[in-house]
C-alpha cells in the first residue's frame, strides 16, 4: 500500500484523479508523459490515460470504474498497452487499484492499494 499526502481538500484531490484536464496538467508536465485523457466516471465507465514515450510507440492506461464514492474512494482495474509503429504491442496483466481519501487539517491523506488479478 502507498500512502500519499496532497496538500489540497479531498474533493481536490478526487478531482485531479477524476477530471481529464486535471490528470493531462498532473501527469503530463514531463517527457514522456500523458497527453490526452478520457473519463467516464461512473461504475462500469472507461478510462483511457494515452501517453507519448518515443517517436516509435505511445502507451495507454486503459481500464473501468468498478466503485466509486465521490470524494471518498475510486476503485479501478486497468492494463498498460505499449503500442509500436510496426504494430506489435505489449500489454501489462490487468490490476485493480484502489484509492481512498482521508481529510487531514492540511490536506489530504491518500491510501492506494493496487493488485494484479
Amino acid at each position: 500500500m502507498l500512502k500519499a499526502f496532497f496538500p489540497v481538500t479531498k474533493e481536490e484531490a478526487f478531482e485531479a484523479w477524476t477530471n481529464p484536464d486535471e490528470v493531462v496538467q498532473w501527469l503530463g508536465e514531463n517527457p514522456n508523459s500523458m497527453i490526452n485523457a478520457k473519463i467516464d466516471l461512473k461504475v462500469g465507465g472507461r478510462l483511457s490515460l494515452l501517453f507519448i514515450d518515443t517517436e516509435e510507440k505511445t502507451g495507454t492506461l486503459e481500464g473501468k470504474y468498478l466503485e466509486i464514492i465521490e470524494n471518498e474512494k475510486l476503485v479501478f482495474d486497468w492494463q498498460f498497452y505499449e503500442r509500436f509503429n510496426d504494430g506489435n504491442e505489449i500489454i501489462t496483466e490487468q490490476s485493480v487499484v484502489t484509492i481512498v481519501f482521508k481529510e487531514d487539517p492540511k490536506g489530504t491523506k491518500s491510501h492506494i492499494n493496487a493488485f494484479r488479478n
